[in-house]
């Protein structure tokens, strides 16, 4: 079984495969951009993809909510996952010594607070967090340091000089586990939609009101912009199922009320 993540060994993508799939038999196949994951998921070069959707400081990755719905992808599985991000150099070298420092735009984002005290040290956007640990390591940078994982720092011989510089300690990342198929089995509890609305007064409210009133809750929505429509919006909408056969009945009266819907995740819920 091969699974395709965004980053290299040690990144966090490498460390939430591990954690879904303790136990088994499994083949990463690390590429470095999000969308080379769903591009080996439609090749069939892997089975599974991971990618990050959102997190609790940096908020949601939109481009990917895209990625998903382009290449015909759905969720079958999902991780809530504790981010701690650390800065390491080679050893001996210290803080102020550095003029760049490395790591994946959301983990840049995610440790902004640490940073701006350091408004003299450039931030480097690269590939992905363990990378850029590899970089600094490899090309021997003194100059540098990068932001990522415990493990990075440890599998690439880095010294972390400073710990734990995310903005906010209770810093969660949801990865979201990617099939070409939903499962034919009904061992799930929790469904992710798309849908788009007419541009009518209260349409959305009315979507809502039908999770509502029949004892659903709803997890998450975010709305997304749709291409080539100013102004035009669909909706991702994540809910919490405790019984199918109530919920194909409101997903019956939705889909009278909605366009384009589109069931793209059944999975277990991966509670915080």
């Amino acid at each position: 079984m091969k699974i395709a993540i965004q980053g290299g060994l040690g990144s966090f993508h490498h460390q939430a495969a591990s954690m879904l799939f303790d136990g088994d038999s499994y083949e990463i196949l690390d590429k470095d951009h999000f969308r080379g994951v769903a591009e080996a998921l439609v090749k069939g070069e892997c089975t599974y993809g991971l990618i990050a959707l959102e997190n609790s400081i940096a908020g949601c990755i939109l481009p990917n909510y895209n990625l998903i719905k382009n290449n015909d992808l759905k969720i079958v599985g999902e991780l809530y996952m504790p981010i701690e991000h650390h800065l390491m150099v080679i050893p001996g070298v210290k803080i102020e010594d550095l003029s760049e420092i490395y790591s994946h735009s959301m983990a840049l984002l995610q440790c902004e607070d640490f940073l701006n005290q350091h408004p003299k040290i450039r931030r480097i956007d690269y590939v992905d967090t363990a990378n850029s640990a590899k970089k600094i390591k490899t090309e021997d940078l003194h100059h540098a340091g990068a932001i990522g994982s415990k493990v990075a720092a440890e599998l690439y011989g880095l010294e972390i000089i400073n710990p734990a510089i995310q903005s906010n300690k209770d810093n969660f990342t949801r990865f979201v586990l990617l099939s070409r198929e939903l499962p034919d089995n009904q061992d799930f509890n929790k469904i992710s939609l798309r849908f788009s609305l007419p541009h009518q007064k209260g349409s959305l409210a009315n979507i809502l009101m039908q999770f509502a009133v029949h004892g659903f809750n709803m997890t998450k929505i975010q709305s997304m912009p749709i291409v080539d429509m100013p102004w035009q919006y669909e909706f991702y909408v994540d809910v919490i199922v405790h019984n199918h056969e109530r919920f194909a009945k409101v997903l019956d009266i939705i889909q009278l009320m909605a366009e384009d819907i589109e069931i793209l995740g059944k999975y277990k819920n991966g509670n915080l």
